[in-house]
């Protein structure tokens, strides 16, 4: 295939991406994005191939492109989240031809670049870079990026794929792990806006009354959202409220700033992070729902908290 055809093909690509995420000021997950560009345009043989230490080559491919989309400031990535900018809206609405459009996005990268350049001393004239063209290694080691990356994938994923009720039981495994007292755990249907109700003791005699909320979803949890919860909070109670795909900017600041009524936000990673600290405080059952394993990293040249610290992986 020609370098021409395949900027096209790429283009018509990352117009579709921008389709997907203009709708989500916030942006959203890098992995929900891509799943939703897979599952709206056919994708070639050589697109829904595999590499040989895993993921999908289209993956690779989508973020290989959208990079000079990032450094247009076309988008944004922030935390394995994905945005479009308003300058990227811009180019979106003018820029029709997929063509024009990636063309135009590498024309916008390449002048940053050459400003952002120094000056080279007086010598021989270099030659000119070679014409990269659409080919990414078959096989390479796999980094402790590249697992982590990966067992991030998955695990999203396989949270993705249970009930809200299931969820709702992942969360009340890993506060009893905390030390809580479980004393109610809402059905399936309405819960009246909150899911799990605590205690330190059995008899809910001491210390306070944790409240949760338990989201799933493809969207950051707004502003609305969380207001409503912290209305459901007494005085003598705590707020937690989980959601598995983050919260907005105007969701954490409005919690940050609560003076009477206490409310912790918790994401996935955040989630999976205490999972991990007490893993070994939890029962047969929330292991079984979230089974994790650590693999750990010979971490010359890396930092000290990766060594240290390892990475979790389904298991």
């Amino acid at each position: 295939m020609k370098f021409g055809e395949i900027q096209v093909r790429m283009g018509e690509r990352m117009r579709l991406l921008f389709e997907i995420l203009l709708p989500y000021a916030d942006g959203l997950p890098r992995d929900v994005a891509i799943e939703r560009l897979v599952a709206a345009m056919p994708l070639s043989e050589h697109e829904v191939g595999s590499y040989p230490t895993g993921g999908m080559r289209i993956n690779a491919l989508i973020s290989f492109a959208s990079a000079n989309f990032v450094k247009a400031g076309w988008m944004e990535k922030s935390h394995r989240m994905w945005r479009v900018t308003p300058a990227g809206e811009q180019a979106f609405r003018e820029f029709g031809d997929p063509l024009v459009f990636i063309r135009t996005a590498t024309r916008i990268r390449n002048s940053r670049k050459r400003r952002q350049a120094p000056v080279p001393e007086a010598g021989p004239a270099p030659a000119p870079p070679p014409v990269i063209v659409e080919r990414l290694p078959e096989s390479r080691p796999l980094s402790a990026a590249t697992a982590r990356k990966r067992a991030w994938s998955e695990i999203r994923a396989h949270v993705a794929r249970m009930s809200p009720y299931e969820v709702q039981e992942l969360v009340a495994g890993l506060l009893r792990a905390l030390g809580w007292c479980v004393a109610w755990i809402a059905p399936p249907g309405k819960d009246g806006g909150v899911d799990i109700v605590c205690f330190r003791d059995p008899l809910g005699a001491t210390a306070r009354r944790l409240k949760v909320q338990v989201t799933t979803g493809d969207r950051l949890l707004p502003l609305p959202a969380l207001r409503s919860f912290i209305a459901l909070l007494h005085e003598d109670d705590i707020g937690l409220f989980v959601s598995a795909c983050g919260f907005t900017r105007d969701s954490e600041e409005f919690a940050r700033v609560q003076a009477r009524r206490r409310v912790t936000l918790l994401d996935l990673e955040g989630l999976v992070e205490l999972w991990g600290q007490h893993y070994a405080k939890l029962d047969d059952a929330a292991r079984r729902r979230l089974p994790l394993r650590p693999v750990w990293w010979l971490a010359v040249g890396e930092s000290v908290r990766m060594a240290t610290t390892g990475d979790m992986t389904l298991g």
